[in-house]
């Protein structure tokens, strides 16, 4: 008996103690006391009130109207009066000068098919051949000429390099009315279209050097639609040329 009480004791010294159940615990110090959730609720939307209230206004201002013509012309806001004078005043010198000498290359251009069924046929003497051959000898020069011509417009103001180049392609113009034969008239389209090369490449170093990157789409397609616009005067203004000046002063209808 002695033995078992020693024992016990020295168990008892080395046990742990036990944490306490949780009915052993008082109610009151677990549960707290108990909230009304009504008035968190309003507490929490006073709170998140005072907090909006408080905070600066991010709203965006509201953006202008864009009127109508945004959608077919250039529209800038921002742009001053002095800026949109000087753009009109652009677009009344440069780009109707540019458009207008572009037309004319291009009824130059057509013009030596209506020729060729207009009588330069049976007073030259020509055949089908021959007038593919003046196709092929303008292009030759159109094509050697545009290199060329672009690195001298970087030496030669554009201001004299282009209108000397439009002055000599008039000249030539006019001798193929005394050509006498189809070779005459294959020479004479080669160094037509030598001249003729500088102007594109150049009307367009113009207008990409005075109008912005917003400005330049419109102004370039009124550009190129000169050159379907001629093509279709082409073939009415030689019909009414030789009708009406055909024998003037000796010369044929095609070579006026």
């Amino acid at each position: 008996m002695s033995f078992f009480k020693k024992s016990s004791k020295k168990s008892l010294r080395f046990r742990t103690p036990r944490s306490p159940s949780p009915s052993s615990i008082p109610l009151m110090a677990t549960t707290g006391p108990e909230k009304n959730p009504s008035v968190d609720e309003h507490r929490v939307g006073t709170d998140s009130s005072s907090d909006e209230s408080t905070e600066p206004s991010t709203a965006s201002p509201s953006k202008p109207k864009v009127p109508w013509y945004a959608y077919i012309w250039d529209y800038e806001p921002g742009r001053t009066k002095e800026e949109a004078r000087f753009i009109q005043r652009l677009d009344v010198s440069v780009l109707v000068i540019l458009s207008l000498g572009y037309f004319i290359k291009q009824l130059d251009q057509t013009n030596i098919s209506n020729a060729y069924v207009s009588g330069m046929k049976e007073d030259l003497r020509m055949n089908a051949n021959q007038l593919n051959l003046i196709d092929v000898a303008w292009t030759s020069g159109y094509v050697v000429g545009q290199l060329p011509s672009q690195v001298l417009l970087t030496k030669i103001r554009p201001s004299i390099w282009i209108p000397s180049c439009e002055l000599v392609w008039t000249l030539l113009t006019f001798c193929l009315a005394a050509a006498t034969t189809s070779n005459q008239v294959i020479a004479i389209c080669f160094f037509v279209g030598l001249v003729e090369s500088i102007f594109y490449p150049a009307a367009h170093v113009i207008l990409g050097s005075w109008y912005k990157p917003s400005e330049l789409g419109k102004r370039a397609c009124i550009f190129h639609a000169t050159s379907a616009a001629a093509g279709m005067f082409s073939g009415y203004l030689q019909a009414g040329v030789y009708k009406g000046l055909n024998g003037v002063h000796g010369l044929a209808g095609w070579q006026w």
